[in-house]
């Protein structure tokens, strides 16, 4: 037998329809937070905790080591979770380990020299809700006043090859990838086609080992005639875990 119970900050979503019972949570940033989930937990008995938004996974990568109450946190570990959650250190991180990425750079670093149209986008994640294409250097400017914690990024094309790929690897070093070849409909993946690049694959498998990671991540690129290009790595379950 098993149950599932969710949380949220809110009340006003339908995860009560997939779930046996819902709880209203403080905001990680909260001070309670902590011991409001330890107390969650034991409590309702619960055996595993998934975290999913950025913040939680951030927060908990830092302050545990692997369990919270009790129950085993299923996510991926630390060190993807602190390099994924940085677009910045994303792409220095992929730069590092010899994996081909989009040019990014700080949004208060633009100048006349800086390619455009390019994409802005918040440094941390906030899934596609901040992520705009700029053609001018006015566009910059408005979307730097009021996200200044953020980055610019070479615009890739075609948008019709986006790939989103499922990068697992086991405790023993096993890596699998599912690759899909998607369409975004507003800002989820509306149709999706699974495809096998072998390019793709060995980057893919190329990063789980250089992060050691240890669970699963989504990695995010563009097929361009160049080959392909990793533009995110998201440390969380994405929502084409069901699509999987």
């Amino acid at each position: 037998e098993w149950r599932a119970l969710g949380m949220d900050i809110h009340q006003r979503h339908a995860g009560t329809l997939f779930v046996g019972k819902t709880f209203l949570a403080p905001a990680v940033s909260d001070p309670s937070y902590d011991e409001w989930l330890e107390a969650l937990v034991e409590r309702e008995g619960v055996d595993m905790v998934i975290p999913t938004p950025e913040a939680e996974l951030v927060h908990l990568s830092r302050t545990r080591a692997g369990s919270v109450g009790g129950a085993r946190l299923v996510m991926a570990n630390a060190r993807a979770v602190d390099i994924g959650s940085d677009k910045l250190r994303t792409a220095d991180f992929l730069a590092s380990i010899g994996v081909d990425g989009p040019w990014t750079v700080p949004a208060e670093a633009f100048d006349s020299d800086t390619v455009l149209p390019c994409i802005f986008k918040s440094r941390r994640g906030a899934g596609s809700k901040t992520v705009f294409v700029c053609r001018t250097a006015d566009e910059v400017g408005f979307y730097r006043d009021r996200y200044p914690s953020a980055i610019l990024q070479e615009l890739l094309s075609p948008a019709e090859a986006e790939v989103t790929c499922a990068v697992f690897r086991s405790r023993q070093g096993r890596v699998a990838v599912v690759q899909l070849l998607r369409t975004l409909v507003g800002g989820f993946t509306g149709w999706a086609q699974v495809i096998d690049d072998d390019q793709v694959s060995r980057q893919c498998t190329r990063i789980a080992e250089a992060l050691e990671l240890r669970g699963s991540i989504n990695v995010q690129l563009r097929l361009t005639p160049a080959g392909p290009r990793i533009f995110e790595i998201n440390p969380r379950f994405s929502s084409t875990v069901l699509i999987r």
